[in-house]
């Protein structure tokens, strides 16, 4: 029967291989954190992938309910494993870190829910929407980071994870718009590309080049904005006594960077070759 070490040694393992940037970011984090966050980070990228991995959203479906099932389950004797081996590696160490830590199961709970937005073709309606999908997908990942970090207790950031995760989904959207528009996906707004006058058709097949630009530029700075504001509650968790949180928010380092490439080729796949984003996070992490 596998034991403890052996299921966190698979997760590290599956998140080396799947998200390596977010293992470099583990290793830059307390030791005695390490494991936990990598099985955080784990869990989040396999329920990220299950909509790639499906060929309906019904069975996409089936398995974030699974996840549900897994986080609402409680179990009295985790030393004892009360049969956790028997929902494989990653979900027996996420209970387990989701005790240690005292993980809110409704913030894990919101996460999943969030990723069933990705297994269907409806565009994002607006900036609600999209701000309440990033919060689901990246602000509270982020601060289920922090309060591992910070043994346990959940840290008072609510400004620097709101900010930061706004930074970070926008980027992400942006450098992988094209990507997204062959799969006939649209994470930004589709209000703006209305008042645009560009329908879904045009953007799947990015055609009115100039128009989709146009819509995207403001999106462009709405995120440099925010990662403005991020980077200076960021640079004020020393003076609030907070550094040992840092390593939660090394992601900011590539927002500049995914930017900047952006405005190079805005309708181009982007793909920053994975040393430049280490070297990224190396310096920004010092």
């Amino acid at each position: 029967m596998p034991d403890q070490q052996t299921d966190l040694a698979f997760c590290q393992d599956q998140l080396r291989k799947f998200d390596p940037l977010h293992h470099f970011m583990a290793l830059a984090s307390l030791e005695i954190h390490r494991p936990a966050l990598m099985v955080l980070h784990c869990f989040l990228d396999e329920i990220e992938r299950i909509p790639l991995q499906v060929s309906e959203p019904t069975m996409g479906e089936i398995r974030l309910q699974w996840w549900l099932d897994v986080i609402a389950r409680e179990n009295t004797d985790l030393e004892g494993r009360d049969g956790l081996e028997n929902i494989g590696p990653v979900a027996s160490c996420l209970k387990l870190i989701q005790r240690n830590y005292n993980l809110s199961p409704d913030h894990l709970i919101q996460i999943i829910e969030a990723r069933k937005f990705d297994l269907y073709n409806d565009p994002m309606p607006d900036w609600d929407t999209f701000e309440t999908y990033a919060g689901e997908t990246e602000a509270l990942p982020l601060l289920l980071a922090a309060q591992i970090l910070n043994d346990g207790i959940v840290p008072e950031i609510s400004d620097l994870c709101g900010n930061a995760a706004m930074a970070i989904c926008l980027t992400k959207q942006l450098t992988n718009f094209a990507r997204n528009a062959n799969r006939q996906k649209l994470y930004l707004p589709f209000g703006e590309f209305s008042e645009a006058q560009v329908n879904e058709a045009q953007i799947w097949v990015l055609e009115s080049e100039e128009d989709i630009i146009s819509v995207l530029k403001p999106i462009a700075n709405k995120s440099h904005d925010h990662h403005v504001q991020a980077q200076q509650e960021f640079n004020s968790l020393k003076e609030k006594g907070q550094a040992h949180l840092g390593s939660a928010f090394l992601e900011l380092a590539l927002v500049s960077a995914r930017l900047k490439q952006w405005k190079k080729k805005p309708l181009a796949p982007k793909n920053i070759p994975l040393w430049k984003q280490y070297w990224s996070i190396w310096r920004y992490g010092r």
